[in-house]
């Protein structure tokens, strides 16, 4: 199929209007467009608006859209399988779901859930028509190497300790959202079930199924392991993360069986064999007992590993409340920021933000801080956490933001939540305040680097070409995950690309994969200088399609005149003078 390319467009007005200086136009990033409105879907259709996409580590894209011109106006399409660069669609609205005859897709909700896993797999919810409707609307399904299969339908039958011959337990009302997929091909999810024996203090279960086998991590009503006198409450608003190993951690709330009092608490580990993390009214490491409600939405991470990091609020002796970020790694409990902790600039904490914490392989972990006693517009830091507990400084809430006219600063960074990679690299989000910064151009996306600052992705009010036509952007969408390993949806990849819906002001959209430059542009082999070795390296793998090998400086999945020509312009350049 065709590709289109996006560039960035360096007229002078343009600079001016959004209150850029030239080095903007450096190429920090470059673009490739996967879809856009108006061009043609595989499968039939002219694509008119999209959800935001997820990315595997290598830079494969998948998405929800609906279309026009055909029947079958929504649908899901995926490079997990394929390939970058060779889109193909997985489902269409009207098509029957797997293993349920009589049933069929009935909607996709551009915005409902979908996750992409390391491989390149995918699991995403759908509404659902037919007969399976008496018991639920919706169902999970995945997309694998081998096609698609269910994971959950209405009326699936779950295999639950079960007194009599004709006792039967079944899926019910599935949930579509904050549920996790691993590289195992396993899919994590809340539901509730009916059936012989079930009523509502029992009816909410947590599940890990690859479609073959079937297992409940938890279950309303079971004893917690490790306990007494307590029974696990609704998982209605669990959150869980699925690691590769097959463990969860769930944030879930148990119920005294005495007084009926409910508590939070955080469960780590394989189905059947989950041990505690952390609950209300256990001693915090700093003194004082966590406190009896979930903080924010509850926001974890999690790895392989088994590290756990978590947000939750500690209440004194006084009765006084403080907010902090804790982590569990397989030992006893950590603080990683609390009030009065040393922060890198100098400063003392004041808490973490609510925003969402990352964790990745290694055990780094990425976070908002707030720091005690600064100003309101510069007292937010993005913070990297090594796990001897050494700390880095990203980026300070009132810092000049490289490559912006002077005055241009970050506010609020990470205030849409950001990701660490494995290899340590940050991408955040973050608005902008300063000379020529307005309510058209004051969001960005940005990504951390060694030895340089951070580059600027992409911004709102930044002009560029797609499909032959200047655009200009009104905002954007992206997912940030909990970390590589979580199971947890994500729009960026291992490689640092960040793939976005992206609305223009003239009313289209387009899928975009936003593709950091080295910082040494043109060094394929990363050795500093550029010379015949990566000019040969380019040369070697000239016309190369399909996933991002050596060569291809600017991420897109091929190697052409645009890679070469990258190291052309930078030919002889010593990056270590």
């Amino acid at each position: 199929m065709p590709r289109f390319s996006a560039r960035i467009v360096p007229s002078v007005a343009m600079v001016l209007a959004a209150g850029l200086s030239s080095s903007v136009f450096a190429q920090e990033a470059t673009y490739r467009v996967v879809a856009r409105s108006g061009q043609f879907a595989p499968g039939g259709g002219f694509f008119s608006s999209f959800g935001s996409p997820v990315i595997s580590s290598t830079g494969r894209v998948a998405f929800k859209a609906s279309v026009v011109g055909v029947l079958a106006n929504h649908g899901v399409w995926s490079e997990g399988v394929s390939g970058m660069n060779n889109l193909e669609p997985v489902v269409r609205r009207n098509d029957p779901i797997p293993g349920a005859m009589g049933n069929f897709i009935d909607s996709i909700i551009p915005s409902a859930g979908i996750v992409m896993n390391s491989s390149g797999e995918i699991a995403f919810s759908v509404a659902i028509s037919g007969t399976q409707t008496q018991y639920g609307d919706y169902a999970i399904l995945v997309h694998d190497a081998n096609g698609v299969k269910s994971i959950a339908v209405p009326g699936q039958l779950v295999s639950l300790p079960c007194g009599g011959v004709v006792c039967q337990r079944w899926l019910a009302d599935i949930g579509t959202s904050l549920f996790a997929f691993n590289a195992a091909g396993q899919v994590g999810f809340r539901t509730t079930i009916d059936g012989t024996g079930v009523n509502s203090d029992n009816d909410h279960l947590l599940i890990v199924s690859d479609g073959n086998t079937t297992q409940v991590a938890l279950r309303e009503g079971d004893i917690p392991p490790g306990t007494f006198g307590v029974e696990f409450g609704s998982t209605i608003y669990t959150r869980i993360h699925l690691n590769d190993e097959g463990e969860i951690l769930a944030r879930n709330f148990v119920r005294d069986l005495n007084s009926n009092h409910t508590y939070w608490s955080v469960w780590r580990g394989q189905p059947g064999a989950v041990s505690l993390v952390a609950a209300e009214n256990m001693l915090a490491p700093v003194g004082g007992l966590f406190f009896g409600q979930f903080f924010n939405y509850g926001e974890m991470a999690f790895n392989n590993a088994g590290d756990a990091v978590f947000v939750q609020i500690v209440e004194d002796n006084q009765g006084d409340q403080r907010d902090g970020l804790w982590i569990n790694s397989n030992a006893p409990i950590q603080a990683v920021c609390f009030e009065g902790m040393p922060a890198p600039s100098g400063m003392t904490y004041n808490r973490p933000t609510t925003y969402s914490p990352s964790v990745n392989a290694n055990g780094v972990i990425a976070y908002i801080g707030v720091l005690d006693g600064a100003a309101h517009d510069e007292d937010t830091v993005l913070i990297r956490r090594l796990p001897n507990g050494n700390e880095t400084l990203i980026v300070r809430e009132g810092d000049q933001a490289p490559g912006l006219f002077n005055g241009v600063a970050f506010l609020h960074p990470g205030y849409g939540f950001s990701q660490i990679l494995d290899d340590g690299r940050i991408a955040f989000r973050s608005q902008l305040a300063g000379p020529g910064v307005h309510a058209g151009n004051n969001d960005s996306v940005w990504i951390s680097r060694e030895g340089a600052p951070p580059a600027m992705l992409l911004r709102t009010g930044q002009s560029m070409t797609v499909g032959g036509q200047v655009k200009t952007v009104e905002h954007f969408v992206t997912t940030m995950s909990a970390g590589s390993e979580s199971g947890t949806p994500s729009g960026v990849s291992e490689l640092g690309q960040v793939a976005m819906q992206v609305v223009f002001t003239d009313g289209t959209q387009a899928i975009i994969v936003a593709s950091p430059l080295g910082t040494c542009p043109g060094d394929v082999n990363g050795d500093g200088v550029v010379n015949f070795a990566d000019l040969n390296a380019v040369l070697g793998a000239f016309g190369h399609l399909g996933d991002v090998i050596p060569g291809d400086l600017d991420l897109d999945g091929d190697v052409d005149f645009a890679d070469l020509n990258q190291v052309l312009s930078n030919f002889g350049v010593d990056c270590g003078n």
